[in-house]
C-alpha cells in the first residue's frame, strides 16, 4: 500500500527524522513526476522497507501495523531494479551481470 510511504514521509517530515532513505515530497507526490524513474526506483529501496519495518517492530507505530506485505514487496521490486541494472562481470548473485 503506498499509503505507507506516506505515511513514512509524514512521520519523517513531523518528528524531523531521517530514517536514512531519500523518501521526500517529489516521491510521495509521484503524478507531478511519472516518468522519473530514479524516483521510483527510491521510493521502492530496501532503505524504504527497512525504515517501515523499524517503526512498526521497533517503535510499534500503530499507523504501521500490517505493512509486512508492502515492505516484502518493496525487496522484491529493489531486487528486479538492482537484477535488471547489473553491469559488473565479476560480481555473483543477483547483481551479477546478465
Amino acid at each position: 500500500m503506498w499509503s505507507y510511504i506516506e505515511k513514512l514521509h509524514e512521520v519523517q517530515q513531523k518528528d524531523n527524522l531521517n530514517l536514512a532513505n531519500k523518501v521526500k515530497a517529489e516521491h510521495v507526490l509521484w503524478q507531478q513526476h511519472k516518468m522519473n524513474v530514479k524516483l521510483a526506483v527510491q521510493a521502492l529501496s530496501s532503505s524504504v522497507a527497512d525504515a517501515i519495518d523499524f517503526l512498526r517492530d521497533d517503535l510499534h507505530l500503530p499507523q504501521f501495523s500490517g505493512s509486512e506485505k508492502t515492505t516484502e514487496f518493496i525487496r522484491i521490486v529493489d531486487k528486479l531494479f538492482e537484477f535488471m541494472n547489473s553491469r559488473r562481470p565479476h560480481a555473483k548473485g543477483y547483481i551479477s551481470s546478465l
